[in-house]
């Protein structure tokens, strides 16, 4: 067994272990044994050395702080767009090693800051507008646009086409559209327009991957609806219009972090057509000193029909709210500026908002001078441009922030008190403010809501459940006065000019989960609430396009998702249904004209008036009800 022993070990040859004694054999093992541990405990302290250097330098050694270098893409014409969109897409460490790291995640405690048979086509078949447009004569997309004959209306990827004959109306056609990139889900973000010529269609389909595609489609024979053209752009869907025959696109295109800036697609935005990519043109990228996001603004200029691409312009860090005039595309983007304050190392931020006028009237898109305002804009109805003045309604908001020893900040009043509401008026000749109210809502309250008419606009605010609604004269510049509701219940997400000087509100009551329609009217001295309905255990869609509005006949309509309880079995259960819901202002009250459950969601409804007949859309569903009966 001692022979086998040293001859698996290698430690004496085989003729020596004869002559050896088995003493001696024993004290050669014992030393062999010895001197192999000493190796081996060397050999685990060598180890032992290089792991706790490895680790202290993998603890210890700080994390780089400065972007990775762009210089060999020095040569490329988009080359100072890399080196601004490297910064901005570049995220600072948040720990100066992984020491520091470890020890903050462990023991650092977060706070929380609180086909069918087809209809014979009419020789005079008319457009006639359904979408209750921001701008008279500037159409948006829809889920529902019609012509004096039929009704469209796009359910999920179907558009589906509808004769007008109130209680005998059937669908007469209907055509499934494809994406390259699926459609479940993302099919109800898809909307269309309709040429004025009825004749063709064009659908709007965003994607869930950073693309949009936009497909027009010929209509003009019901029983054979085919594919004209397809064009995809990339970037996320941000609006459109439609201006005589002339297509708007505005797309967000964000540019990710560690994008490969040798590969175009990823940090630059592109048009695909037939096969054939375009790619923005570095003099067509606006870009302001300093980038606030990572993110363009694309404008893109495409013939009804065909589709094809006239101009194509991107403005980088401009992401935020879009409004559409009759001769301007205004994009914005919100900044901060630092301001010192009383308080040493206390500084404070203020956000504010810069808006580009981009004109699109001419042979190609052109940007004029900027205008910056104080806040930020909640919607494309903050904006309004009247008798060559813009005018802008923003939500002011001031942070105080505290500098820690390593050069960071830290927020210590985010608190709502720090918010007000500010209302604007631009010169569009020369881009100057001409005139301003300045913080006019109370101390705490944001916008919720704005509606323009003419020399008027209307102002929602509000802080929780609480809401006044402001009247603002912009008849005389140089005295600009307004009046409010004072403090009642909810507020109003939206704020529609009804006719006959009244004003209409949707927004949220009493609470969160009850749903008020309220009618408002400008008396001497105040904005009075003339009436209201609310529908309690309800929510609505803030989707204004999801709304029914006709001021000729003062009706209001909408979906709603409510619940209602029932007793089945001794348990109490909480069923959702879903309904649509038309009211009727007669100039004292408003009346509910129908209540009808429904299938599909709030927010994809969408009804029309004809002939005194009302024709409401759903999901997979369609009814028809006669308001003269």
């Amino acid at each position: 067994m001692k022979k086998k022993f040293l001859e698996k070990f290698g430690l004496i040859d085989e003729k020596y272990i004869d002559e050896a004694s088995p003493l001696s054999v024993d004290r050669a093992i014992e030393k062999e044994i010895n001197k192999a541990k000493k190796v081996r405990r060397l050999g685990f302290g060598i180890v032992g050395l290089v792991m706790v250097v490895a680790l202290s330098l993998w603890l210890f050694i700080p994390y780089s702080t400065t972007a990775p270098s762009v210089a060999k893409y020095s040569s490329s014409p988009y080359y100072s767009v890399i080196k601004k969109l490297n910064e901005a897409t570049y995220v600072k460490p948040k720990y100066k090693n992984n020491f520091q790291m470890l020890v903050r995640n462990l023991f650092s405690v977060k706070m929380s800051a609180g086909g069918m048979d087809a209809m014979p086509e009419s020789d005079r078949v008319e457009y006639v507008e359904t979408t209750d447009n921001q701008v008279a004569g500037i159409i948006e997309a829809d889920r529902i646009k019609r012509s004096s004959e039929h009704i469209f209306f796009l359910d999920g990827n179907v558009l589906k086409v509808f004769n007008i004959s109130g209680k005998e109306t059937t669908q007469v056609a209907t055509f499934s559209i494809f994406s390259d990139y699926g459609y479940l889900g993302v099919s109800r973000l898809w909307e269309f327009y309709l040429s004025k010529d009825c004749k063709t269609v064009t659908v709007i389909m965003p994607t869930y991957q950073q693309k949009v595609e936009i497909l027009s489609l010929d209509v003009e024979n019901l029983n054979d609806i085919k594919e004209i053209s397809r064009i995809e752009f990339s970037g996320n869907y941000k609006t459109s219009r439609l201006v005589d025959g002339r297509l708007l696109v505005v797309n967000n295109f964000t540019v990710k972090r560690g994008a490969d800036f040798g590969n175009e697609e990823n940090f630059l935005p592109q048009i695909t057509q037939n096969g054939k990519v375009t790619t923005v043109s570095a003099e067509d990228i606006v870009y302001p000193e300093k980038l606030s996001l990572s993110t363009y603004t694309v404008v893109c200029t495409i013939k009804e029909g065909d589709l094809k691409v006239e101009d194509f312009t991107a403005y980088l860090s401009y992401s935020d709210t879009v409004y559409v005039s009759n001769e301007y595309v205004y994009v914005t983007r919100s900044f901060t500026k630092e301001e010192p304050t009383d308080k040493k190392s206390y500084t404070k931020r203020k956000t504010f908002t810069e808006i580009i006028p981009i004109s699109y009237t001419g042979d190609g898109l052109s940007e004029n001078k900027a205008v910056e305002v104080e806040g930020y804009l909640k919607d494309q109805y903050s904006l309004d441009e009247y008798d060559n003045y813009l005018r802008a309604v923003t939500t002011n908001s001031e942070t105080t922030v505290s500098e820690r020893n390593n050069g960071e900040f830290v927020s210590v009043s985010l608190d709502s008190s720090n918010t007000s509401a500010s209302l604007f008026v631009v010169d569009l000749k020369n881009m100057d403010i001409v005139a301003r109210v300045e913080k006019f809502a109370p101390t705490g309250e944001v916008v919720r809501s704005v509606r323009f008419d003419k020399t008027k606009a209307y102002v929602c605010t509000a802080v929780v459940l609480t809401d006044p609604v402001f009247y603002f004269d912009l008849s005389d510049l140089n005295n600009i006065t307004y009046k409010d509701t004072g403090t009642i219940d909810g507020y109003s997400t939206s704020l529609i000019n009804f006719g006959n000087g009244n004003l209409l509100g949707v927004g949220v009551g009493e609470s969160f989960d009850t749903v008020k329609i309220e009618v408002y009217e400008e008396t001497f001295s105040s904005v009075s609430s003339t009436c209201s309905v609310s529908v309690p255990n309800a929510y609505y869609s803030e989707n204004y396009k999801s709304y029914f509005i006709d001021r000729e006949n003062k009706y209001i309509g909408l979906g709603l998702e409510t619940y209602r309880t029932e007793i089945k079995e001794g348990r109490v259960f909480r069923i959702k249904y879903v309904v649509y819901a038309l009211y009727q202002f007669d100039g004292n009250k408003l009346s509910e004209i129908l209540f009808v459950e429904l299938n599909g969601y709030p927010e994809h409804m969408r009804a029309t008036l004809i002939d005194g007949f009302f024709y409401i859309f759903g999901e997979g569903e369609f009814k028809v009800f006669n308001l003269n009966e």
